[in-house]
C-alpha cells in the first residue's frame, strides 16, 4: 500500500462515488473553506495502484500558537478493512508529528445504529459499531456518545432525515403528524410563494436569519461567510425565501367571502330550513367572519409594509442524491402565515419531481426531552415522516498530551 498526497480532482471522484458521501465533504465544501482562508490538503492509500481511502484535512488554530489537524468528515473508505486503516492511521501520525500537530481529529459521516422517528434504538435495525471498534484498534480514541451541539467547530452528530425513494406528495402527506398536516393546510390557504433570491438579493436571507438568532439567542454566521458559501456552492446552493404576497391574499379574500354569502343566501332561501341548514349557515357565518378579519388584517398589513412580506427564509444545500435543509430564519411577528413550512413544502416536493433520495432536516441534539430547551426543534422536524440518525462520533489521536489536556480543561472537557 502507499500513501500519498491527493489532487482535489482525484479526492473528488473518489468523494463522489463513497457511500459516505456528503456535503460536508464535497469539494464544494472545501472550496468554502478555501475562500475563507483556510488550506485544505488532500492525501489518500493507494493498493495496487487503485485509490482505496481518500480524506480531505484542515489545520485549526488552538491556545493562539498551536494546531490540529481535522479530517473533515473523513477518512472516506471501506471501515471493515482492518489493515487498510491500521496503515493510514499510521502514516497520517508521522505525517502529523513532523508537521507538530496537537492532534488529529477526525468525525466519519458513518451512521451508527439505526433509530426511528422518536429517537429509540431499531430493533434489528443496522448496527455499525464495528466502524468505532476498528479505529479503536488502530490507536484512536473515541470521544464517546455525546449530545448537545459540538463545541469542537466539527460538524453535529445527530440529524433527522426523509427518505424520498418509493414516495409521492399524497404518500409524504399522509405520513405527516397531524399538526404539520393542519399548518401546512393552513399555509395552502394563504397567498404564499417560494422563490429564489439572487446573489444581490442575500441580504433579504441574512436580516431574517439575524433575527432569528437575535430571537433565539445563537451566534449567526457573518454575511460574510454566507456570500462565500454561495460563491463555493454555485447552484448547489439555493437561498429560498417565502413571502406573503398581499396583493393577491386580498383579492383570494375578497372572493372567497363573496363565495361565502352566496352560499349562505342560498342555504337561507332555497332550502327547507332544518337543524342540519342551520347548523350549515352558522358554520358558513363562523367562516364568513375569519376570512373578513383576515382581509382587514391583509389591508393593514400592505398598508404598512407594502405588496409583499418576507416571511422566512433557508439555504437548501444539494449533493448528490441528497437535499440538506442548512439554516434558515423566520419573522416572530408573521409566524402565524406559517412560511416555515412553506420552504419545507417546497424542498420535499422539489426532491420528489427531481428524484433526489433523501431530505436531510440535518442538525438536531439528540436529546429526547419534551422540557429540554431545543427540543422544539426536533418537533417540528418530526412532524414530517423519517428517523432519527446517529453518527459514530468524534476520534482523535493526541500527539502532544499535556497541550491537548490544557486545551481540553480551559473548554471545559
Amino acid at each position: 500500500m502507499e500513501f500519498l498526497e491527493l489532487t482535489q480532482e482525484e479526492y473528488s471522484a473518489f468523494q463522489k462515488k463513497s457511500p459516505f458521501h456528503n456535503f460536508t465533504n464535497s469539494l464544494m465544501n472545501m472550496r468554502l473553506y478555501e475562500l475563507r482562508g483556510i488550506h485544505v490538503k488532500y492525501c489518500g492509500v493507494k493498493k495496487d495502484g487503485v485509490l482505496v481511502l481518500s480524506c480531505a484535512m484542515v489545520e485549526k488554530i488552538i491556545l493562539r500558537k498551536f494546531k490540529y489537524l481535522y479530517v473533515v468528515r473523513g477518512p472516506l473508505c471501506d471501515f471493515r478493512d482492518v489493515e487498510l486503516l491500521g496503515f493510514y492511521i499510521k502514516n497520517l501520525k508521522a505525517y502529523a508529528k513532523k508537521k507538530h500537530y496537537v492532534k488529529v481529529v477526525f468525525d466519519p459521516y458513518v451512521l451508527y445504529k439505526e433509530r426511528d422517528r422518536n429517537g429509540a434504538y431499531v430493533e434489528g435495525g443496522f448496527d455499525n459499531s464495528y466502524v468505532i471498534d476498528n479505529l479503536k484498534k488502530c490507536g484512536l480514541k473515541h470521544e464517546g456518545f455525546t449530545i448537545g451541539y459540538n463545541k469542537n467547530e466539527q460538524f453535529i452528530r445527530f440529524m433527522y432525515s426523509t427518505y424520498l425513494n418509493n414516495e409521492t406528495e399524497d404518500s409524504i402527506f399522509k405520513k405527516l403528524e397531524r399538526g404539520t398536516r393542519n399548518n401546512i393546510n393552513k399555509m395552502k390557504r394563504y397567498a404564499i410563494k417560494v422563490v429564489e433570491l439572487k446573489e444581490n438579493e442575500l441580504e433579504r436571507f441574512y436580516k431574517i436569519s439575524q433575527s432569528t438568532a437575535d430571537r433565539r439567542h445563537f451566534l449567526n454566521h457573518g454575511e460574510t461567510y454566507f456570500k462565500l458559501l454561495k460563491k463555493a456552492y454555485g447552484d448547489q446552493a439555493r437561498f429560498m425565501l417565502a413571502y406573503l404576497d398581499l396583493e393577491m391574499m386580498i383579492e383570494k379574500d375578497k372572493k372567497e367571502i363573496s363565495e361565502l354569502e352566496e352560499k349562505i343566501m342560498d342555504l337561507k332561501t332555497n332550502h327547507i330550513q332544518s337543524p342540519r341548514i342551520e347548523r350549515n349557515i352558522k358554520e358558513q357565518e363562523r367562516l364568513l367572519m375569519d376570512v373578513k378579519k383576515r382581509l382587514a388584517k391583509s389591508v393593514e398589513l400592505k398598508e404598512k409594509h407594502g405588496d409583499k412580506i418576507d416571511l422566512a427564509a433557508s439555504i437548501f444545500l444539494f449533493e448528490g442524491d441528497e437535499i440538506t435543509y442548512f439554516v434558515s430564519g423566520s419573522y416572530e411577528e408573521f409566524m402565524m402565515y406559517r412560511g416555515q413550512y412553506a420552504l419545507q413544502w417546497w424542498a420535499i416536493t422539489y426532491g420528489l419531481k427531481n428524484g433526489y433520495k433523501r431530505y436531510n432536516f440535518y442538525g438536531i441534539n439528540g436529546i429526547f426531552d419534551k422540557n429540554d430547551a431545543e427540543y422544539g426543534v426536533y418537533e417540528f422536524k418530526r412532524g414530517f415522516p423519517g428517523q432519527v440518525e446517529e453518527l459514530v462520533g468524534d476520534f482523535k489521536l493526541v500527539l502532544r498530551p499535556l497541550i491537548d489536556k490544557v486545551y481540553e480543561m480551559r473548554n471545559g472537557r
